[in-house]
């Protein structure tokens, strides 16, 4: 039973205005302890709506078999909960804001196990095909916290996919005039919204673009320009100490993993460049690929060289075709 992901579902449902689900998501989340205690008669009630509705927000809005295992599901939650505020109280150093390490290590291990539960297969599988079929691949992130993001720079580039990094808004609107059907933007986000990303993402949609959104678990401006979504946990959306939290930072760095890994599946021909690169044994693999060392290293210094010239190559031509334009 996946809690904290049913739970992110009723939060994002109660923060889009569009969804028939808004309101009984608001009134569940804020009367979690009321519902797991009353009939569905009364939650319909509450939510001005009927008994019938809610079971269908239940079945077909949650994919639950119904109202009685959503109670479950917030009773579970509301425990974990609980346990989780002793144990802060219990660990916090009474005298000055300093958090013991006993303290950060529970609180990223929650993180870490609420980001499995986020992290959707059928979103990495989407993913994984966009990265396949990309001819450019573009990072943008803003955030101003602990810098991990070469982390993900490195692993693509460890496989023949080195990224085009944004980072600076006049690179983005640059990019953002030129790109076309054959780029990948992967937009990262720990921490806040900036309202001129959330426009050259409008702009790089409009010119046929995908965009794969990895971001914390709440509704925000980003997602609707996004054709692929991946979560990850943040302990408290609002904590403006979001982007430097432990916990968050690692949450961060297990979904890249778990992104790369998708990325080797679907294309073995990348898994091969990490085997031959960490010098792992496969015996399998090692048949169709007897080399020495010194051949290897410059095979892959070739290849690298010329997948770098090519992405500079597509930036200039595509920079030129807007230019004549």
């Amino acid at each position: 039973m996946e809690i904290q992901k049913i739970i992110s579902k009723i939060k994002l449902f109660s923060q889009d205005t569009n969804s028939n689900y808004a309101l009984t998501s608001k009134v569940i989340l804020e009367n979690m302890e009321t519902v797991v205690s009353s009939s569905i008669s009364k939650v319909a009630q509450m939510a001005y709506t009927s008994s019938t509705s809610i079971t269908r927000f239940c079945q077909q809005g949650l994919e639950l078999d119904g109202f009685g295992e959503l109670q479950t599901i917030i009773k579970l939650y509301l425990k974990n909960q609980e346990s989780r505020i002793i144990h802060e109280e219990t660990t916090r150093n009474e005298n000055t804001s300093y958090k013991s390490d006993e303290w950060i290590f529970n609180e990223t291990i929650w993180a870490l196990e609420e980001t499995r539960e986020l992290i959707n297969d059928v979103e990495l599988e989407k993913s994984a095909n966009e990265v396949k079929k990309a001819k450019v691949i573009a990072i943008i992130s803003f955030n101003n916290g602990l810098d991990i993001l070469s982390e993900i720079v490195n692993k693509l580039s460890m496989v023949g996919l080195p990224p085009v990094v944004i980072q600076q808004r006049e690179v983005l609107e640059h990019v953002s005039d030129i790109c076309d059907e054959n780029w990948l933007f992967i937009a990262v986000t720990y921490f806040g919204e900036r309202k001129f990303v959330a426009e050259s993402l409008a702009k790089i949609k409009q010119n046929g673009s995908t965009v794969a959104l990895i971001s914390i678990n709440h509704q925000n401006d980003y997602v609707k320009y996004s054709d692929v979504w991946i979560q990850f946990s943040g302990i408290n959306d609002s904590d403006p100490l979001q982007m430097t939290r432990y916990s968050t930072i690692s949450a961060l760095l297990y979904t890249f993993q778990m992104c790369f890994i998708k990325i080797l599946r679907h294309d073995p021909e990348r898994f091969k460049k990490i085997y031959r690169k960490c010098k792992i044994d496969v015996p399998e693999l090692e048949v169709e690929h007897e080399c020495d060392d010194e051949c290897e290293i410059e095979c892959d210094k070739a290849i690298q060289k010329e997948e770098q010239t090519s992405v500079e190559n597509e930036l200039t031509n595509q920079t030129v075709k807007k230019e004549s334009e």
